[in-house]
């Protein structure tokens, strides 16, 4: 099975995460707020998705030429601080270093993510073959990075892009 990407770039800076990993980052997210996990999975999605998952009319959008963010500034001020403020320093503080243990195995997180409703229904975990660990400072730096991308688009004032890939 192919592993799926999301690429982003807004100027000089980009960063790709695997889309499992986002499900992970999110769902660990969710654990310290849920709105604001909402907003940062909407963040890192393309206007055609975010329409989709809130019912709303596509005028023409279509899923491979859609290659930017729903633009909301507030949105990503709330998603910027969020990260700066909770996320990252709980990530920081986190004793075990698996973000998969902190959230209770594999099979939890499987489930937990599989069983996803409203905008997490397109959410799928596929478990690794060799149940291997995931140090927590990888997810610091995807939030971080995230950040650092989100921060550029909105002093450019222009949305960065996405592009999703499979195997980079």
């Amino acid at each position: 099975m192919a592993k799926m990407y999301i690429s982003y770039s807004s100027g000089s800076v980009d960063f790709y995460i695997g889309r499992q990993e986002l499900f992970i980052l999110i769902h660990y997210s969710e654990q310290l707020d849920a709105d604001m996990a909402e907003k940062l999975y909407f963040a890192a999605e393309t206007e055609y998705i975010y329409r989709v998952e809130k019912n709303m009319p596509l005028n023409g959008l279509e899923y491979g030429s859609s290659h930017q963010p729903h633009w909301d500034i507030n949105a990503f001020s709330e998603v910027i601080s969020f990260i700066d403020l909770r996320l990252i320093p709980s990530l920081e503080a986190e004793v075990i270093n698996d973000i998969v243990q902190i959230l209770g195995g594999w099979n939890t997180l499987e489930e937990n993510i599989n069983k996803g409703a409203g905008y997490k229904d397109r959410f799928g975990l596929v478990l690794p073959e060799n149940n291997t660990a995931i140090e927590t400072y990888n997810y610091i730096y995807y939030a971080n990075s995230y950040k650092d991308l989100i921060y550029r688009a909105l002093e450019a004032n222009k949305p960065y892009y996405i592009d999703y890939s499979d195997d980079l």
